[in-house]
């Protein structure tokens, strides 16, 4: 029997959501005759940050957890050490932990993964809680960031900060795996001894949103979350054998060599360094007085990066000493601010109340430079991240 197919994809929408995929086969049978058909299927194509934890139809389905999250081992593909941000956040960690030969022995991989948590804690990366989209099967999915989005916006969910600190490990050459358990995921790093790290990434904070967990306190929540594991519903995804294997990574667009100093990254200074206490790194910092005042009127224009919409905005800052306060006006909403500075980097939550009268946090981080004002925003629950500059006018 001789079988001949051919795949048609006709795309129905110009965003590519949604397609029908056409496919046509022939065969012969033993006597030479010749018979045809056609099947089609509607398909949906996600995004690039888009990821939909199983596919399996209904009716392959068992009724168990791991049904659910079938395409987890997928995650690996979002995982990318040698993206240029990533091997630049790096050399930053390793520059900050003195130099560590990381793969030599399970000190030194410590030593680095403690300045790792130190580094995102310094420059404010937070969590952040997760958006997901609508797909055809049950389960579900999320809007996913590669860790150059992590480090863009400063925020991630535990999937994104898993992905994140995973891949800056990765760039370092210390094996990695993501664990998925019910409602939440946490990177685990394998050091030279064979020994594992479990770490709980979501313990950063930043200075916008609170006080974040210590490297100590990540790792036992880490080591409780692995004892904890129950039976057929847990996955960990060995990021390595997953790539080896040949998951495979999209590309992305070329940044900028000087984008981490664009996006507001530093290794802290003596006055900021975290206080060394029997050996061990705590997260309180000692800052400095500022004497940068930033008491006034700003106004000019915001960017929103994922739907390229600008607009109006103007904030009127009160400070003291190291606090701030004031208002927001965004277009036609307003609302309040607080926040923090430190030399010439701000760092703020804005509570706005929009035209249905909801109330939407968003976080500001920025610097500085003369009368001007510039940085990045990100809305708080939500896939939305932009860029803004204002000028004091009084």
């Amino acid at each position: 029997m001789y079988l001949n197919i051919t795949v048609r994809v006709l795309f129905l929408y110009i965003l590519l959501s949604f397609a029908d995929l056409q496919i046509k086969y022939s065969y012969k049978d033993i006597n030479g005759k010749t018979y045809s058909d056609s099947v089609s299927y509607r398909i949906q194509i996600l995004g690039i940050n888009q990821f939909e934890f199983s596919n399996l139809p209904e009716e392959e389905r068992t009724g168990v957890w791991i049904d659910d999250f079938a395409n987890v081992p997928l995650l690996s593909a979002f995982i990318k050490k040698l993206d240029d941000p990533v091997k630049m956040f790096a050399g930053m960690v390793s520059q900050y932990a003195g130099g560590p030969a990381t793969a030599s022995n399970d000190k030194e991989a410590i030593k680095f993964c403690n300045a790792l948590y130190d580094l995102m804690v310094f420059n404010g990366i937070s969590y952040q809680t997760p958006s997901g989209f609508l797909v055809e099967y049950k389960s579900g999915g999320q809007d996913i960031k590669y860790p150059r989005d992590v480090l863009r916006d400063k925020a991630g969910t535990c999937i994104d900060l898993a992905i994140f600190y995973a891949s800056v490990c990765e760039a370092v050459g210390l094996k990695t795996y993501i664990v998925v358990i019910p409602g939440h995921t946490f990177p685990v790093i394998e050091l030279p001894s064979g020994d594992i790290l479990p770490i709980e990434a979501t313990g950063v904070g930043g200075a916008a949103v609170g006080k974040s967990a210590t490297f100590e306190e990540v790792v036992e929540i880490g080591e409780k979350n692995l004892r904890e594991l129950k039976i057929g519903k847990f996955f960990i995804v060995d990021v390595q054998k997953l790539q080896s294997d040949g998951v495979l990574l999209p590309e992305l667009p070329k940044l900028s060599e000087d984008i981490l100093t664009k996006w507001g990254y530093k290794i802290p200074t003596e006055e900021t360094k975290p206080i060394q206490s029997s050996g061990q790194t705590s997260q309180e910092t000692r800052i400095q007085p500022t004497s940068v005042n930033i008491s006034g009127r700003y106004e000019g224009m915001y960017k929103n990066l994922i739907t390229g919409a600008t607009g109006e905005l103007a904030l009127t800052l009160n400070q003291n000493g190291l606090n701030i306060s004031g208002e927001i006006e965004v277009d036609y909403s307003t609302g309040t601010i607080s926040g923090t500075i430190s030399g010439s980097n701000i760092q703020f939550n804005a509570i706005i109340e929009d035209y249905y009268g909801q109330k939407i946090v968003v976080t500001f981080t920025e610097v500085i430079q003369g009368n001007t004002i510039s940085g990045n925003y990100i809305i708080k629950g939500a896939n939305v991240n932009g860029t803004f500059n204002v000028k004091k006018v009084q």
